[in-house]
């Protein structure tokens, strides 16, 4: 018998790697935060439609989540460059789980190793979920930089 099961709590899903779900989401220290990082495996993609998507953006690729608490009422401008041929799509969303109805924006201009920037409008206290992918079937390197009001 196969089961399947949320993975809310770390508990949940031992095997889990940092970022892999919004409940396992890379936390978003002091501002301002710079990180590096690699696409694990696929979780998420942004529906056609939300936040205005032409088309489904990231399905099949691996991705990255983060987790921003506002520390105060703010714009929130979220920084992807992509390395190593990766080609950034960039997403922020209140509920993983709901994307499309509580995504707050998407960037996806640019090309191979492009720079993508996102701001995030956010009150104090909230968590919005950033979300690093790519295209269908590729994978690689990034440098992630949060800067806050």
């Amino acid at each position: 018998t196969l089961a399947a099961k949320k993975c809310v709590a770390a508990a949940d899903c031992p095997v889990a790697t940092p970022g892999e779900y919004c409940s396992f989401a890379v936390p978003v220290t002091a501002l301002p935060f710079k990180a590096n990082g690699s696409l694990g495996l696929h979780s998420y993609f942004l529906p056609k439609g939300a936040c205005g998507a032409p088309k489904e953006l990231g399905k099949g690729g691996g991705n990255v989540a983060y987790a921003l608490t506002a520390a105060k009422t703010g714009t929130y401008t979220v920084t992807v460059v992509g390395t190593g041929g990766m080609d950034p799509i960039l997403y922020a969303a209140k509920d993983c789980t709901q994307l499309a109805a509580t995504c707050a924006g998407y960037a996806d201009n640019t090309g191979e190793k492009g720079t993508e920037t996102l701001a995030v409008a956010a009150k104090a206290g909230e968590t919005w979920y950033v979300v690093v992918d790519a295209p269908s079937n590729v994978n690689g390197s990034f440098s992630i930089a949060v800067a806050g009001p």
